[in-house]
């Protein structure tokens, strides 16, 4: 058990477009609808989601020298949410072709001991 398990929601997602995670807001969706009507859900606090919680490269070429360190330090970093926190798949065909969803998913699954 993860000592922020109750509290922090980790989304994993894939995002739709190369530049845009969420354009039509379905994954916004998904994510208001848990929070509001799984009994998980409504005990969480704090949601992150990587292209909200990390700087982001958008539109491309205007990130900032210590926006790319701090993304490359949080991305070290980042397995640590799916092994300690709530996690919600948004799946879909595409997810199961992607290395990074397939990652997270899998984190989400095991079970970090002291």
């Amino acid at each position: 058990q993860g000592k922020f398990r109750d509290d922090l929601l980790s989304v994993s997602h894939r995002w739709m477009q190369g530049d845009e995670p969420d354009p039509d807001g379905e994954q916004l969706k998904a994510i208001q609808e848990f929070l509001r009507e799984d009994p998980k859900g409504k005990e969480i606090k704090y949601v992150w989601m990587d292209s909200v919680s990390m700087p982001q490269d958008q539109p491309k070429g205007t990130i900032k020298d210590a926006d790319k360190t701090a993304f490359k330090k949080m991305l070290a970093e980042v397995n640590m949410l799916y092994l300690g926190t709530t996690v919600l798949i948004l799946l879909d065909r595409s997810y199961t072709s992607r290395f990074w969803t397939q990652f997270e998913a899998w984190l989400s699954m095991q079970q970090a001991l002291p």
